[in-house]
């Protein structure tokens, strides 16, 4: 449970709250199942805070640093977090549905299984995370680096992934139905298994996907660059 010393330091505002981490470098803060929905924490240094299971629901993180942040089945339904660093970070089972994450920061954090459906997460850059068994349907992605990233058995149901980065990315067995991908460049990637029904990849660039056992329906190619030839035929 949340330590009470620790959350009354957090809700008495932003000097005070850098003010008390200063003199504790080393503490690491303890927020974990706490009820902290709606509260201002734009530009807060939040680094290594344990927020396990703890409600963020519209909560302001404009800015802060979560980084190293354990949010391991945490709720952020709502919150506000352009341009925050949540790089290194547990978000493991997190709840994000309609979260702003424009410009934010994610690489190598860990999104197993989160809800990231109807996010907004424009610029925003996912390399190297793990976001398998994920759901961003409907999610907003445009122009997102998700160079490395592992998207294996995500549902991408209509997201927005126009002009983004995908560079050697994992989509293995991922579903992709009606998912737009025009001017992605999607170097590398791997296609393995996934369903892309509707899809649309027009002037994406595909070259050396891998596409062995994906399921095609409906795609749109035009213009893609396709070279060299896949195995597959469209």
């Amino acid at each position: 449970m949340a330590n009470a010393e620790h959350l009354e330091w957090l809700r008495a505002g932003g000097d005070r709250w850098h003010e008390w981490r200063s003199h504790h470098p080393n503490l690491i803060p303890d927020f974990s199942h706490a009820s902290l929905m709606g509260l201002d924490l734009q530009a807060f240094d939040l680094r290594h805070a344990n927020f396990q299971g703890a409600n963020l629901a519209y909560v302001s993180l404009q800015a802060a640093n979560l980084s190293h942040a354990d949010l391991t089945l945490a709720t952020l339904h709502s919150a506000k977090l352009r341009a925050a660093d949540l790089s290194h970070t547990s978000l493991v089972g997190a709840a994000l549905q309609q979260a702003d994450l424009r410009e934010s920061t994610f690489r190598h954090a860990s999104l197993v299984g989160a809800d990231l459906s109807y996010v907004n997460a424009r610029n925003a850059d996912f390399s190297y995370v793990n976001l398998e068994r994920s759901s961003l349907a409907y999610a907003n992605l445009q122009r997102a680096t998700l160079n490395h990233a592992n998207l294996s058995k995500v549902n991408l149901l209509e997201a927005e992934l126009v002009s983004a980065y995908l560079f050697e990315a994992t989509l293995r067995g991922a579903q992709l139905t009606s998912t737009h991908l025009s001017h992605a460049y999607l170097f590398g990637t791997d296609f393995r298994e996934a369903v892309l029904i509707n899809a649309d990849l027009r002037w994406a660039n595909l070259s050396r996907a891998n596409w062995d056992g994906a399921t095609l329906q409906e795609t749109d190619f035009s213009r893609s660059i396709l070279t060299p030839n896949p195995q597959r035929k469209f």
